[in-house]
Formats: structure tokens, sequence, C-alpha cells
């Protein structure tokens, strides 16, 4: 047996990808240890910290890596986040992937706070809520985003970002959908957009006609602002 993972998902592989050389990767709340074993096999990452608070995925994935043959390379840790990493090593990549806006917000400001990232510390992101206000506390905390991919798989749109310290500003519409995704005009960012205003257009049309309370009728401002932003979006980025 190899050890070769060959049936990674879409956004596994894209996330892989946006990985850049580097001495030393950590890849935080590593669940089966899939991207850390990736990465190290090809090339990209001379070593790595495979790190989850939960024991059970930790334990699949020191089975993963002794299965190709890489202990000696990646090095599995028991941690909430990178409490158990005093400091990481320069040129350096943190990888976290499926969890929440908040949560890893949370995870960010520890190490902030303790002082564990070097200046050179780039960060491969894809959180799975909250992403309007991720992007804000990103920004927030002195970090810019320098790419950003959309991907489509399994009926669920994934946002994923590659971070480093910066300075930078964006405006709410960057925010809420990736500086630069909107930049670049991309396409499935297009296609939720698209699917985003239909389904608050299908709201919309409910509440007309059937909202008579007072509820009803703030949700529907609520709803009416929704369209009038994802409308706006589509308008400002993809119409010539």
């Amino acid at each position: 047996m190899d050890g070769k993972i060959n049936s990674l998902s879409v956004r596994i592989n894209e996330l892989i990808n946006m990985v850049p050389n580097c001495d030393c990767l950590y890849d935080v709340g590593c669940d089966h240890g899939y991207s850390s074993v990736s990465l190290v096999q090809q090339k990209k990452c001379k070593k790595a910290y495979a790190m989850d608070v939960r024991k059970g995925p930790l334990c699949a994935a020191i089975e993963h890596i002794s299965a190709a043959g890489l202990d000696d390379k990646i090095k599995a840790v028991l941690s909430d986040g990178l409490k158990e990493i005093p400091q990481v090593e320069n040129n350096s990549c943190i990888l976290i992937s499926g969890m929440g806006g908040e949560l890893m917000s949370e995870i960010i400001s520890e190490a902030l706070d303790n002082n564990r990232l070097q200046p050179d510390t780039c960060m491969v992101l894809q959180p799975q809520s909250e992403l309007p206000r991720f992007r804000a506390f990103l920004y927030e905390k002195g970090f810019v985003i320098n790419d950003e991919k959309a991907v489509y798989e399994d009926g669920k749109y994934y946002f994923l970002m590659k971070v480093a310290f910066g300075n930078g500003n964006i405006d709410s519409f960057e925010e809420a959908f990736g500086p630069i995704l909107l930049k670049k005009r991309d396409e499935v960012l297009k296609d939720y957009l698209g699917w985003k205003l239909d389904v608050h257009k299908k709201v919309e049309k409910s509440l007309f006609a059937h909202g008579e309370s007072e509820k009803s009728r703030a949700r529907l401002i609520e709803v009416d602002k929704e369209v009038s932003f994802y409308s706006e979006a589509l308008e400002k980025y993809y119409k010539n």
C-alpha cells in the first residue's frame, strides 16, 4: 500500500492547490489528515502538523499518515486550534477549512493574541458560514485576501481564500462576496448570486401573498434589502 489518496473532493483539491510551497504546514481541524498527506506527498510542504481537537479524527489521521509512510514528516497533534503550537515556523502555511467563520475567527484571534504567527505566515481558509463578517474580521486584524476560489460541489457553494498580513480595505460587496472573486468576475460566484437572488425573490413573493402580520411586514423589508443587494452586485460586476 503506497498511501496515496486519489479521491479527494473538488473542494479539498482546490484548497490543496491554493497552498503555496512552504517549509511547514499547520493543518488545523485536519479531520482524517488527507490534506497534510497529499501536500507532503506533492512536496509542496517539507513537513506538516496535522491538528484536531477531537481524538477520533486524529487517530484516523495517524493511520493515514502511517499508511503513506510519512510518520517522519507529519506530526499529529491533539490541539484546540493552534494552542499546542507555541509559535509557527517561518515560511509556513496554516490551513483551516470546514468550520464556521466565528470559530475560525476565534482560532486566528487566539494565535494573534499569543504571538503564534510570523510576519510571513500564509493562511488558506474556507469558512462554512458568516463569510461577510469573517472577511471584515480579517481586514480589521491586519490581513488581506490575496487570492480566492469559488467551488460548487454536491449542491453547495464553497468559498476559499488565501490570506497574508497586509494593509487594505474592503467595501460591503467585497465583504459579502469576496474582493478577488468580484474583481475576476468569477462565474461560480455569478451563479451563486443568481441563485441567492432567486431564493430571496421567492420568499418576497410569498410574503407579499401571505404577509399580513407585523412580523411578516418586517421580514418583507429585510428580504427587499437582500433582493436589492444581490441585484446591485450582479448589475455592478457582471453587466457590461
